[in-house]
């Protein structure tokens, strides 16, 4: 959807992510959109909730450095927090 819209001359610096997967691909295409050349700083959360409303529990910011895998992770439990993955049989 963000591919669609010109943020070449925007101010946006925090770009936070959640309710679907987030691929490798869509990091690199909107780095390119928002001109990654640019000398502004600009920091990217991949977040993960419970809920279609994306109540975030899980965060992971995205960087040059572990921007590597094709899925991005969905990160580490936010704090004051524990996260229990669990299989369709609750183990």
């Amino acid at each position: 959807m963000l591919k669609d819209f010109y943020f070449e001359q925007s101010n946006i610096s925090l770009w936070i992510f959640g309710g679907e997967k987030l691929y490798k691909q869509d990091i690199e295409e909107l780095l390119h959109i928002i001109g990654k050349g640019e000398e502004r700083e600009v920091n990217i959360y991949n977040e993960y909730g419970p809920t279609e409303a994306t109540i975030g529990c899980m965060i992971y910011k995205i960087t040059s450095q572990n921007c590597k895998s094709e899925i991005i992770p969905i990160g580490k439990p936010i704090n004051n927090t524990q996260i229990y993955v669990m299989d369709k049989e609750r183990k």
